[in-house]
């Protein structure tokens, strides 16, 4: 299906489960199988079992993180 000029792809919303969640990559197989990747950023809203990072992404070793090739 062809989109018009000035169409805009809407921003999806997904909500994974606790074991979908575990396996991230596939996961993020089936957001770009029901076409997350058209609007170029989606949102995952994680399970309530996920616990964020506890240390700040401060530390010694992230701050000194070298990328060999930066997209910018």
């Amino acid at each position: 299906m062809k989109r018009k000029t000035g169409d805009i792809p809407k921003i999806m919303v997904f909500r994974p489960d606790w074991s979908e969640f575990q396996n991230f990559s596939r996961y993020l197989e089936y957001m770009e199988s029901r076409g997350a990747h058209r609007a170029g950023i989606a949102k995952v809203i994680p399970p309530p079992e996920w616990i964020p990072r506890r240390k700040s992404y401060y530390e010694e070793d992230i701050m000194n993180m070298v990328i060999p090739s930066p997209i910018c």
